[in-house]
Order: C-alpha cells, then sequence, then structure tokens
C-alpha cells in the first residue's frame, strides 16, 4: 500500500496482526518522509520512545482519549503550512536528533534552578561564553525607531539625538517585567524558592532613578537597592497622592514632629 499510495497522516499502533507498527512507521518515513506519523503505545515506554526518536513525531498511550487524539492530529498537521517546499518538509521530517545543547545552557539552569543563585553567579556564567555575553549587551543596545530620534514626548519634536537603551533602563527593564514575572510564576506554581529569588533580584539590583525617587532621595531616604525604591514608588503612589498622611507611618511620624 506504501508503494501504491501517499498519506498526510499515519496512526499506527505499536501491536499490530502481522508487524509491528514501529516498523510501519519507518518503512512510511523511508517511501514517504513528508507524512506525519503517530505510534500509539499500550503502556509508556520511555527508553523505546528515545530510541525511536524521529520515526514517529508523536507518541500517545491507549487508551487515547478521542478529543487528545483529534487535537493531537490538528495540531501537528497545521504545522504543514509552515513547510511550503517539499525539500524542507522531506528535510525536517527525517531529521532523527538535535544537536545537544551546549554545556553552558545546563550550567545556567542549575544555577537559576538553586535558591541561593544570584544575580552575580549568573552573570559570571554567562560570561564564560562570549557568544552569550555578545547577544545579552545586543539586546540591551537596541536602537529606537526613527520618531524617538527627533522626540522625548508624543507630538512634541525636539533636536535629532541618537537614542539607545542606556544602563538605567536596561535595570528598569528588569525591575519592572522580569521581576514580577518571575514573582508572579512562583506564585502560580506554589513555589516559594522562586519567589525568594525575584525579590533578591530587587536587593541585588541598585534602586531606580525617577523624578519620585530623588525626591525621596532629597529628604534623606534610603534609595541603594531596587526593593528601596519599589518600596518609595509604591509609597508615593498609595499614600502620597491621596493624601493618606494619617495611614503612612512615615507621614504620621512627620504630622507628630
Amino acid at each position: 500500500m506504501l508503494d501504491q499510495a501517499s498519506f498526510d497522516l499515519v496512526i499506527a499502533s505499536m501491536t499490530l496482526p502481522r508487524m509491528n507498527g514501529l516498523n510501519l512507521l519507518r518503512a512510511t518515513m523511508v517511501r514517504h518522509p513528508q507524512t506525519v506519523r503517530v505510534l500509539l503505545l499500550d503502556q509508556p515506554e520511555p527508553a523505546l520512545m528515545l530510541s525511536t526518536a524521529g520515526i514517529a513525531h508523536q507518541y500517545l498511550v491507549k487508551p487515547c482519549a478521542t478529543d487528545d487524539l483529534l487535537t493531537t492530529v490538528c495540531r501537528m498537521l497545521a504545522l504543514d503550512q509552515f513547510f511550503t517546499s517539499d525539500l524542507l518538509r522531506r528535510v525536517v521530517t527525517r531529521i532523527q536528533q538535535l544537536p545537544s545543547p551546549p554545556t553552558i545552557y545546563f550550567r545556567l539552569m542549575q544555577e537559576l534552578a538553586r535558591p541561593e543563585a544570584t544575580t552575580e553567579s549568573v552573570g559570571r556564567i554567562i560570561a564564560q561564553d562570549a557568544s552569550l555575553t555578545a547577544k545579552l549587551l545586543q539586546l540591551l543596545d537596541t536602537d529606537c525607531s526613527d520618531y524617538w530620534h527627533t522626540h522625548y514626548h508624543f507630538g512634541k519634536p525636539s533636536a535629532p539625538k541618537s537614542k539607545h537603551m542606556g544602563e538605567a533602563s536596561a535595570i528598569s527593564l528588569v525591575i519592572n517585567t522580569v521581576v514580577p514575572f518571575i514573582f508572579a510564576l512562583g506564585r502560580q506554581k506554589d513555589d516559594q524558592p522562586m519567589k525568594d529569588k525575584a525579590l533578591q533580584l530587587l536587593q541585588d539590583l541598585p534602586g531606580e532613578l525617577n523624578s519620585i525617587t530623588k525626591k525621596w532621595t532629597s529628604l534623606g531616604m534610603d534609595n541603594t537597592t531596587a526593593a528601596n525604591s519599589q518600596a518609595l514608588i509604591e509609597l508615593k503612589n498609595n499614600y502620597c497622592d491621596f493624601k493618606k498622611c494619617l495611614n503612612c507611618r512615615i507621614g504620621n511620624a512627620l504630622i507628630r514632629k
């Protein structure tokens, strides 16, 4: 049958009446490498799945719910739209294995998983890989669009000046996007070490310098860490702006003086 016709999809059970389902998919791969191949297993077999990666694109364990099977098939067939070239499709579907990730990747993942990991320890690992360091620097040195070379505010032209992301902007980006994301992920996973790591990042990073924190420092408030600057900004936005001085320990102390 495989010699007489081609198929978009072949789903085979590991146990077939006259042949092994794996052998059927192997023959399909040789004759029609562009065909999507799914293997149904009687039970989870990690060793088999690792040794036959590439022969089957997807493994499912029987009994398999109809909705799960349909979702898997639709997802795999949807990928076909990305491979418009027959040559590219044949090459991709014949791939038996992917390159092993570099050692630096595993070291970085292990360090990030440690509760006591710090920005310094992560930075030391990244610094050992020149290409990774260069890529991070490239991301932080992103140039802005032409519009902002002649504007500081919307609708208010200014003298032309090339603008790049500076160190303060990069730190602000980490404080206001990366740290909240890590903390939110830790809360969703109920992972206290991950939440602690996010808070530790705020202790390790320098405080933000903006109009709010500058006013606080002029009053003698400590703004040496990002944790301090976030607290001062929160204080101003939620208490000072609403004149809740009596609800604020600092405001209370000032009034009593």
